[in-house]
């Protein structure tokens, strides 16, 4: 249902790009956000129930929550009543924030946030012709000659491979970083150091390696327990806490309304 959501819940109209049309989100956002807002709605139902001693319905829609994701840029349409353009990489507001390839082919994202950050950017690279540029002295004007200043960065950023350019200028204070594949991102230091790669033992598949939760306690941390259940698993511990004896559970096996005990 991801792809349809992702659809209807306009996430697609404002993700991709002019010259191939909507593209969806890599990831199953849709699937991922609904859960999410259960919880918080579960949590905040369990919490009112310990003051009022009163249980309620909890429910979420997954198209509801993948409108709510879109904040904020549903304000852009409540205020001009217009929707928002494929704009790929870019920004509505912001110039420059794109992606731009570097000389091995490789990917930095980019983004100016203020006037400040913009000279602070053209400082580092040396660039300060580009600050007293007409053209792009203001966000609203490099905003207005965004194609120019687009094709004059990716020129510029062929200058140098990938790892150059995030190690020179995110140390100056510019706001960039690579474009990971998930080959350096499982490999980066930080993702290591947090630990979000666990390996654990499969009954059926050995050692493998899943995410860990980023959810960080400092006195009762988190930790994985034991691997994703095969199919049906626990199906009769489900239906045993459900009410069911052994005797009715063994009727819907017989009658194959359940699988995997």
């Amino acid at each position: 249902m991801d792809p349809i959501i992702q659809a209807m819940g306009g996430i697609m109209g404002i993700t991709g790009d002019p010259r191939v049309g909507p593209i969806k989100v890599g990831s199953p956002i849709s699937d991922l956000v609904a859960p999410l807002l259960a919880t918080i709605g579960i949590l905040g139902a369990l919490l009112i129930r310990q003051k009022t001693g009163e249980g309620q319905k909890v429910e979420i829609s997954m198209l509801d929550g993948i409108i709510f994701s879109l904040i904020p840029r549903q304000s852009y349409y409540f205020i001009k009543r217009k929707s928002l353009l494929l704009m790929g990489n870019q920004h509505y507001q912001i110039a420059p924030c794109n992606a731009y390839r570097a000389k091995d082919g490789g990917y930095v994202m980019l983004i100016v946030h203020t006037q400040k950050h913009w000279l602070n950017f053209c400082e580092s690279l040396g660039r300060t012709d580009l600050a007293a540029d007409p053209r792009f002295k203001t966000n609203a004007e490099r905003l207005k000659n965004s194609s120019e200043l687009n094709r004059l960065l990716e020129d510029l950023f062929q200058e140098k491979n990938q790892k150059e350019w995030v190690e020179n200028l995110a140390g100056k204070g510019v706001m960039i970083a690579p474009v990971y594949n998930f080959e350096q991102l499982f490999q980066d230091p930080q993702v290591l150091h947090d630990g979000m790669v666990v390996e654990i033992d499969h009954p059926e598949a050995g050692k493998v390696k899943i995410l860990q939760t980023p959810i960080i306690l400092s006195e009762t941390p988190l930790r994985i327990k034991r691997p994703p259940p095969l199919l049906g698993e626990h199906t009769e511990e489900i239906l045993l806490e459900a009410g069911y004896t052994q005797e009715e559970i063994r009727q819907l096996q017989g009658i194959g309304a359940v699988k995997g005990i």
